[in-house]
């Protein structure tokens, strides 16, 4: 018997058909993932936070290489940062306007959910998400259990948790950095 997920405080902002998680035997296709940030360093964080769900992903710096990529596959999911830079001809909420207004324009209803990554996390900038038509919104940094129940909250299916994902703060091996003053 399944439950339905408990509330979390990440709530999805639109209504989405729920679908089971993932089993430890499930041999199915991964979830497939867009990202969209015009940060190489989030973008890689969040993809080895992805990855290490068993999703599939694939990266995008801009909202024309995003829409390229959309055009061409079929994604499951796009994970957008609002701010995508002044390269970018839309920014991620004008970009999340387009991703939906295309699947209602296809009359088949189906479509990647959308879920926005991004620093700005006041009451508007979430009320501005949800009038863009997003599904989820996550603040950054991401933490790895927030977007598990962001995840779960939307049906996603879910490989079980592996090491990257329940890593402790720390635990990452490098090298302090030397501070040089600017002068």
């Amino acid at each position: 018997v399944t439950r339905p997920a408990a509330p979390t405080e990440v709530e999805p902002v639109a209504t989405v058909k729920r679908v089971s998680t993932r089993r430890a035997d499930d041999v199915s296709a991964p979830t497939e993932a867009l990202l969209v940030d015009n940060s190489e360093i989030a973008l890689r964080f969040l993809e080895r936070q992805l990855q290490a769900l068993g999703l599939r992903t694939e990266t995008a710096m801009d909202s024309r290489q995003a829409l390229e990529l959309l055009g061409r596959r079929k994604f499951d999911l796009v994970f957008l940062d609002v701010d995508l830079g002044p390269q970018s001809e839309l920014d991620g909420l004008a970009l999340c306007q387009q991703i939906k207004h295309e699947r209602r324009a296809s009359g088949s209803g189906t479509g990647p959910m959308v879920l926005m990554v991004t620093a700005y996390t006041s009451a508007t900038d979430r009320v501005r998400g949800s009038f863009a038509g997003c599904d989820a919104y996550l603040a950054k940094p991401i933490d790895d259990e927030a977007l598990r129940r962001s995840l779960r909250a939307l049906g996603v299916r879910m490989a079980p948790a592996s090491g990257f994902a329940t890593s402790r703060p720390g635990a990452l091996q490098s090298r302090p950095m030397p501070f040089e003053p600017t002068s």
